[in-house]
């Protein structure tokens, strides 16, 4: 009997830690044009994630939203390791933006990552995988990020500042330098 139940338990463990490419999706596709996040709070607060755009809320912000909303979607998958305040935008220690969030993922989560001008999606992208875009070159900082909602011949993304959804992985244009980012675990 303990041994049913000590797998039991692990299976659970296993199962609910495993990053759900879908969930993550239907997260974008549920909040790409919406926020999820109380406007009379501040930019901050965990209402229940902070929102860092203007869009929405007017915030005066130097940047925009869209690392903020790719964690969150990451989150919402059940990323098994992303972790810190969700409510304050702060994970793998430092505040997020998009080369944080893509540093982040590489060097602690061991995802995949391969950058180039006008790269196309490598084979293995798959929905729930990340892009930045980099304005100079793959070490820019200006940069801009986007989940994968759909894979295969026409690689589609979603994300927030500004507000998009399904847009062909090359619509930016002023950011010509695409660095692909694969969960592997």
């Amino acid at each position: 009997m303990k041994s049913k139940l000590l797998l039991s338990f692990l299976l659970i463990n296993i199962v609910s830690s495993t990053y759900n490419r879908i969930k993550a999706v239907s997260y974008a596709y549920r909040f790409y044009n919406k926020i999820n996040h109380d406007c009379s709070s501040e930019r901050s607060s965990c209402t229940p994630y902070g929102y860092y755009g203007n869009s929405f809320c007017k915030y005066s912000h130097g940047g925009g939203d869209c690392a903020n909303f790719v964690s969150q979607c990451l989150i919402e998958g059940g990323h098994p390791k992303l972790k810190g305040d969700p409510c304050k935008s702060f994970h793998c220690g430092v505040q997020l933006g998009s080369k944080n969030l893509s540093n982040c993922l590489v060097q602690k989560f061991h995802w995949k990552r391969e950058c180039g001008k006008k790269m196309p999606p490598p084979s293995y992208i798959q929905i729930g995988d990340v892009i930045v875009y980099h304005e100079t070159g793959c070490g820019d900082k200006k940069t801009h990020s986007m989940i994968v909602t759909k894979d295969g011949k026409e690689v589609r993304v979603t994300g927030h500042s500004p507000e998009e959804k399904d847009k062909i992985y090359s619509h930016i244009t002023n950011k010509p330098y695409y660095e692909w980012l694969h969960y592997t675990e």
